[in-house]
């Protein structure tokens, strides 16, 4: 079980890691065309398409670098309806859509309910039933390119479905990994559930039955380094590694120990993996490796320097049992899930008071450094499984919270889409998203009742400030969020130039900049802005 600061207030955060997810329709490596046609043709969810295309005043391209966007997080979403959807993503501002994850699952046929199957592959290969299949895939990042969107997948890697007991495959598992298990698989317990802060346990005993790949060995890493540069030429624009915290490193708190892999063989070179004979080649991947899976497998991503790629670190500071999650060591290879800013937005919005989000506390870090971190306000396992159990957050409370997040710098936010439910294309949701857009390399500052602004605790004040030029350090733009059930009043300094500015998102208020900063404590910026921001509103200047 994991333990993690910054919960949701008053909810129970034990929960059995990553859920179980199963696959496929077949125990072959690959499917012929022909029996995959009918894949991804009945969707598990409905998904809430505007009546007409998002708009918003705000003219700005969609960054090229994801990390300079937002991400739309298509969650059970098949691959048509993501693709019949791009125009309106675009319009509303993400240069970015992640995907449920693509390899087979155990079962044809599952429900929303039973999403945690996407979770237990049975294979590394691209497409299944309840998605679409590898053409399928492909035609939506064929598609995507054209609107300047990239695909990002969520793969899978760190295990396989399993039977049901622990460590035993599932039977509908591919044959060739199956005879492989006595070697390609650590073969240990579960992780005891008090012991998820020592870090061999952590990444070398199953998450719950699922058995765990041998990431140590390199015929592994050639199949699942294979299966990531399949991805990349079917188009995909980068990853998001499930479970990331239970695959070892060779950094941090890891480094040195004999279990990571790393410096057993000396140098380590992988070879390609050939999936119509099921075995690996003659030819080498050009990027030698120490023997561990990170440093082995990442250098040799195809095009790895314009991917995004983030692991999924469930957040954890050391106790009596180890060290804790090894944060810093995986932010060496990638970004990492800040999990501890959804605890501490969530209880920001519910308090009403939102003077403590100028920074996130990591698990070990006084203050993450945003450039290393993902935020969301919730994922699918926070909103249909047992971590965060967020259901009971309101539309407007994530409205807030997404539109904060979203604003910030540095940081990239990923925008969970419940079922049926239209705020990834909110009017004032898009308003910010475009505002991203638009002021990307721009530094930050935050300002709040007391420190630079007169207004209240529910108030927070986002200024997005040239990083050089001739107007370095001038606000370019102000994200005014008041997490309030009544409008409030608002006078905060700024440099922006004298005049009236209005509402690029749906409000239309008007606030006004004068010159000077009488009666304000602690300026940044020689005017005062001052407005009123609607009740549980998101006002955007530029």
């Amino acid at each position: 079980m994991f333990k993690i600061s910054g919960t949701l207030a008053g909810l129970a955060v034990a929960f059995s890691l990553l859920a179980s997810c199963s696959a496929p329709t077949s125990s072959s490596s690959s499917s012929s065309p022909a029996s995959t046609t009918s894949w991804g043709t009945n969707p598990l969810v409905s998904v809430s398409s505007p009546s007409s295309t998002p708009a918003s005043s705000i003219t700005a391209a969609l960054p090229a670098n994801v990390s300079d966007g937002v991400t739309l997080d298509a969650w059970l979403w098949t691959f048509a309806q993501v693709q019949a959807n791009l125009a309106n993503i675009a319009a509303a501002g993400y240069n970015a859509v992640q995907v449920s994850p693509l390899e087979p699952t155990k079962q044809t046929s599952i429900s929303e309910s039973q999403w945690y199957l996407f979770y237990q592959p049975c294979d590394l290969t691209v497409g299944n039933a309840q998605l679409g299949n590898e053409a399928a895939f492909k035609a939506l990042t064929a598609a995507a390119a054209t609107y300047g969107i990239k695909i990002i997948v969520d793969a899978v890697l760190n295990h396989v479905a399993d039977n049901g007991t622990v460590g035993g495959l599932d039977p509908n598992v591919a044959s060739y990994i199956q005879s492989n298990k006595a070697t390609w698989f650590h073969n240990g317990p579960t992780v005891p559930s008090n012991q998820w802060s020592n870090r061999q346990y952590a990444t070398q005993d199953d998450l719950d039955n699922e058995p765990d790949w041998n990431t140590q060995n390199t015929t592994v890493q050639s199949l699942i380094l294979g299966f990531l540069n399949q991805c990349v030429a079917d188009g995909a624009g980068g990853f998001r590694f499930d479970a990331a915290k239970s695959i070892e490193t060779n950094a941090g708190v890891d480094a040195g120990n004999s279990w990571t892999g790393a410096g057993a063989a000396g140098s380590v070179t992988l070879y390609k993996w050939d999936p119509v004979n099921l075995a690996l080649t003659t030819t080498p991947y050009s990027v030698p490796g120490t023997g561990n899976f990170w440093d082995d497998v990442l250098p040799n991503l195809t095009n790895k320097t314009n991917l995004f790629l983030y692991g999924e670190v469930i957040e954890q500071g050391a106790d009596s049992y180890g060290p804790g999650d090894n944060e810093a060591g995986y932010q060496t290879y990638c970004r990492t899930t800040e999990t501890n800013a959804m605890g501490q937005i969530y209880n920001a919005v519910s308090s009403g008071n939102l003077t403590g989000l100028t920074s996130f506390q990591g698990s070990t870090e006084a203050t993450e450094n945003p450039n290393k971190i993902v935020v969301y306000t919730e994922d699918w396992d926070d909103y249909a499984g047992s971590l965060y159990q967020t259901t009971n957050q309101t539309y407007t409370q994530r409205l807030l919270e997404n539109a904060i997040l979203t604003a910030r710098a540095g940081m990239v936010n990923i925008v969970f889409v419940r079922p049926n439910e239209g705020l990834w294309w909110d009017p004032s949701l898009v308003a910010v998203n475009t505002f991203r857009n638009a002021v990307v390399g721009d530094t930050e500052y935050l300002e709040y009742g007391g420190n630079g602004a007169v207004a209240a605790n529910s108030v927070l004040v986002i200024k997005r400030q040239y990083a050089s030029g001739t107007n370095s350090g001038n606000d370019q733009g102000i994200v005014l969020v008041n997490d309030s059930s009544s409008t409030q009043s608002v006078q905060v300094s700024t440099s922006l130039p004298a005049g009236s500015y209005t509402d690029k998102g749906p409000s239309g208020t008007t606030f006004t900049v004068t010159a000077g900063t009488t009666g304000i404590t602690s300026p940044n910026g020689g005017n005062t802005l001052t407005g009123n921001v609607p009740a549980n509103g998101v006002v955007v200047l530029m």
